[in-house]
């Protein structure tokens, strides 16, 4: 686990609250495609490593067995009478705050901000092997990445210039020396962008190795 995954479950922390986490309940999946050695070194990883703060904060963690009964059995260790309200509820309901003020919200966005680094990190490397690749179909390959990836890159700078919340760690490299499309002067609805933020928060597939990973 790395990336993007330990990033969101950071933002499903923030989600829920410290008052809530000892209703959470951490799932393992896959036990029929591992044996019972692999999977247990692989699960106390997670337990130790990425999990932890969370269960010293009262998760608990079960592993599902692709069966009917090994479903509800985790279920059914849920106590229905200790139900709580996360954190998110808490802040939009009671403190009356707007969605991207709230503790989830803003580790969306710098979530975000993080991901437009990344992805200015990649740019430059592309850029870079541009300048010294000769073999003229790694050279289309590469600048129909160096496309894709600007206009990716756009659309999230879009949002986080007019919508992210202050105080939040900006990118270090700026975002207009690795744009060739005009920026627009005025904010777009989040309801009309054209590309989904969604795939570039959880997805890493843009994120190039080498021309040969290059494709659809």
């Amino acid at each position: 686990m790395g990336g993007s995954p330990l990033r969101l479950l950071e933002t499903f922390k923030n989600l829920c609250g410290s008052q809530a986490l000892p209703n959470v309940i951490l799932v393992t999946t896959m036990w029929d495609d591992v044996n019972d050695v692999d999977g247990s070194k692989r699960e106390s990883e997670l337990r130790e490593r990425y999990w932890k703060p969370m269960i010293v904060a009262g998760c608990r963690t079960a592993r599902f067995l692709n069966t009917c009964d090994s479903g509800w059995n985790i279920i059914s260790s849920i106590e229905p009478r200790s139900r709580l309200p996360v954190l998110l509820q808490t802040e939009l309901v009671d403190l009356g705050k707007d969605l991207r003020e709230t503790s989830a919200g803003r580790s969306l966005f710098q979530l975000l901000y993080d991901t437009i680094e990344d992805v200015i990190r990649i740019l430059k490397s592309i850029r870079d092997r541009l300048k010294t690749e000769s073999r003229k179909e790694y050279r289309a390959a590469l600048m129909k990445s160096i496309v894709e990836n600007e206009q990716k890159l756009k659309t999230m700078n879009t949002v986080a210039q007019h919508y992210a919340p202050p105080g939040l760690n900006q990118p270090s490299s700026s975002y207009s020396d690795f744009i060739i499309v005009s920026r627009s002067t005025s904010p777009t609805p989040l309801s009309r962008l054209t590309m989904p933020l969604t795939p570039f928060l959880s997805d890493d597939r843009y994120y190039l190795d080498s021309p040969h990973a290059i494709g659809p």
